[in-house]
C-alpha cells in the first residue's frame, strides 16, 4: 500500500473510528496514570502541549533523503504525511500525532466537565436570519437580560433555570414567551425573563 497517495474524502469515513480510539486509550491510560496531565493546572497542561507539538515539529522540520522505499526519494521540510508515511518506528510520528491530538481531547473535556457550554462553530445550527420579518407580536427591541445585556434575535442565549437550553434567539413575544433555536437545530419555546445572553 502506497501511503503517500491522497486519500481524497476517505478520511471522512475514519474519524469515528479515530475518535472512539482516542476515547478508548484516554480512559485506560487514566487507569495508569489518574489526572497528572492536570496535576500543575492550566499552565502545566499547556507546557504538555507545547512538549508535544515541539518534539513533532522537531521530528518533521528538515527535510530527508530516503532509501529503500520505491514510492519516495526526498521529503519536504514539514510534509507531515510523508514523513509519517516512511516513518518505521514503533513509536514514530503517528504517535506523537496521536498523543497531542489526545491532549487536547483532554484539555476540552476539562473544561466541558467545569461547565464550559460553548460548542465549536462547526457543530452549531443554521444562524438565524436577522433580516427575516418580524412577527407583528414581537418585541422589535428584544428585552433586556437578568444581568442588564441587550438581547435581540439572533443573539446567542441561555437558559439561567435549564442548562439543555442554549441556541439563538428567533423571537421574544410581549406575552413572555421566546422562541429559541437550540444548536442541534431544535426549536423550543421559554419564558425570555429566564434567558440570558451568551
Amino acid at each position: 500500500m502506497d501511503l503517500t497517495i491522497d486519500s481524497g474524502e476517505g478520511f471522512l469515513a475514519k474519524l469515528d473510528e479515530v475518535a472512539a480510539e482516542d476515547a478508548a486509550g484516554l480512559k485506560k491510560a487514566y487507569e495508569s496514570y489518574g489526572d497528572s496531565w492536570k496535576r500543575r493546572g492550566g499552565v502545566g497542561a499547556f507546557m504538555m502541549l507545547a512538549r508535544k507539538w515541539d518534539r513533532l515539529e522537531n521530528r518533521v522540520r528538515n527535510p530527508m533523503v530516503v532509501t529503500g522505499d520505491p514510492n519516495v526519494t526526498h521529503i519536504d521540510s514539514y510534509d507531515l504525511f510523508t514523513h509519517i508515511a516512511v516513518d518505521g518506528r514503533a513509536e514514530g510520528i503517528i504517535d506523537d500525532v496521536r498523543d497531542l491530538r489526545r491532549y487536547l481531547l483532554l484539555v476540552e473535556a476539562e473544561m466541558r466537565a467545569r461547565g464550559f457550554r460553548a460548542g465549536h462553530r462547526d457543530n452549531a445550527a443554521a444562524p438565524v436570519d436577522r433580516a427575516r420579518e418580524m412577527n407583528p407580536h414581537q418585541r422589535r427591541g428584544g428585552f433586556t437580560d437578568r444581568v442588564g445585556h441587550s438581547v435581540v434575535p439572533g443573539d446567542r442565549v441561555r437558559s439561567c433555570i435549564d442548562e439543555t437550553i442554549y441556541g439563538d434567539l428567533v423571537e421574544a413575544l410581549q406575552d413572555g414567551d421566546a422562541e429559541v433555536q437550540l444548536l442541534d437545530g431544535t426549536m423550543v419555546t421559554v419564558k425570555w425573563n429566564n434567558l440570558i445572553k451568551a
